[in-house]
C-alpha cells in the first residue's frame, strides 16, 4: 500500500493547511447576520417561544436550534459567507443567551 506521506516531506510545514472555506471575514453581530441569512430571525422567534418552557423541553429546543442553524450558517451551510464556525458560535451563542432569557 502506497504512503500518503510524500517521500519528499520532511516537517509538517511541508503540507498546506487548510481550515474552513475561503471565505470573506464572517459578519461579526446578530444583525448582520440576520441581514445575511433573514430565516435566522425564525430561529429567534423559535428560541424566544421556548424560552417560556420548563428547562427539559429547553433543551430539546437546543437541540432543534442547533440542527436547523447548522443548516443556515457553519460547516453545513452552502453559503461560503456564512460557512465558519465563528459564525455558527455566534447565532448558538445568541440562541441559548434567548432560551435563557438573557436577551
Amino acid at each position: 500500500m502506497p504512503s500518503i506521506i510524500p517521500a519528499d516531506a520532511t516537517t509538517a510545514t511541508s503540507f498546506p493547511v487548510v481550515i474552513g472555506h475561503p471565505a470573506e471575514t464572517p459578519p461579526r453581530t446578530w444583525e448582520a447576520l440576520m441581514r445575511e441569512e433573514p430565516r435566522l430571525a425564525l430561529l429567534e422567534a423559535s428560541a424566544r417561544m421556548y424560552s417560556r418552557h420548563r428547562r427539559g423541553r429547553r433543551w430539546h429546543a437546543y437541540e432543534q436550534l442547533k440542527r436547523d442553524a447548522s443548516r443556515l450558517v457553519g460547516w453545513g451551510c452552502k453559503r461560503p459567507e456564512l460557512a465558519s464556525s465563528k459564525v455558527y458560535e455566534l447565532v448558538i451563542g445568541h440562541l441559548v443567551d434567548v432560551l435563557e432569557n438573557r436577551r
